[in-house]
């Protein structure tokens, strides 16, 4: 019922929410239940109140979510592409969790998530960054430190600190052989695998510095190729026959 309502709520603020006149509008509810008697009417308003707080925060249209879109703008000013980057990712992972059938909660939460799976990259020089060609083992090493340093920003603050373990872990792999902390299989959070999925997809299919982008095909056809090492098999089975097949990638490059 509460995600029936949500859902209705939002498709209503999405009407009258005018982005171009930075006007932001979001509703947000929470609930408490009494179980026979249980639950004094005190701890059953701290429930709500909890409830509230955190459909508030995660909502896509909350003034917190369009205040990090504009502080992402500003943080990578410094590479175009990475700012991009991060849209595509939180776009694929959005679409990936409703595919997956994940209640609501979880899929505006993953949205920031793969929003700022990157920030840390934010301490990165602008010449890593944008290196024409690959990376030699000293830069390497710095770029694979952004993971944690993107979960060091996080958990100083009060308001995206409960997903500093989901961005420090989507470089993992199902096998265990990923960075930082070599986390295998359900051990890795079930969002950062979900980000695994999405992230490698767009660097696939993607411009860098150092590589031209594969075709969609060649990047669903290695997507599968790495299901149950790299990646989480379901997830990756999902992405791949239910959400890449809705797509055309030249019109998401466009996000």
């Amino acid at each position: 019922l509460t995600n029936r309502l949500e859902d209705e709520l939002e498709r209503y603020v999405d009407l009258v929410t005018d982005e171009k006149i930075k006007v932001y509008l979001s509703v947000s509810f929470g609930y408490g239940i009494q179980n026979e008697d249980v639950h004094s009417l005190d701890e059953m308003m701290k429930e709500a109140d909890s409830h509230v707080y955190r459909r508030k925060y995660y909502n896509k249209n909350s003034m917190r979510s369009n205040m990090i879109k504009s502080l992402m703008s500003t943080l990578f000013q410094k590479s175009e592409r990475e700012e991009k980057h991060s849209k595509r990712v939180s776009k694929y992972c959005e679409d990936l969790a409703k595919a997956l059938n994940f209640d609501l909660k979880f899929i505006n939460k993953i949205i920031v998530a793969g929003s700022l799976h990157d920030i840390g990259k934010i301490g990165i020089s602008e010449t890593i960054l944008n290196k024409e060609g690959k990376l030699d083992d000293i830069e390497w090493e710095i770029m694979k430190m952004h993971p944690v340093k993107s979960a060091e920003i996080l958990e100083k603050t009060e308001e995206y600190k409960d997903i500093a373990d989901v961005v420090a872990a989507h470089h993992e792999r199902w096998d265990g052989k990923g960075y930082p902390y070599g986390l295998n299989g359900e051990d890795i959070p079930l969002m950062a695998r979900v980000i695994a999925v999405a992230d490698a997809y767009d660097a696939m299919v993607s411009q860098r510095s150092y590589r031209k982008p594969i075709s969609k095909e060649d990047a669903m056809a290695e997507l599968t190729k790495c299901s149950g090492t790299q990646f989480d098999p379901h997830i990756a089975d999902v992405f791949v026959n239910q959400v890449l097949m809705k797509y055309d990638i030249n019109e998401n490059n466009d996000l």
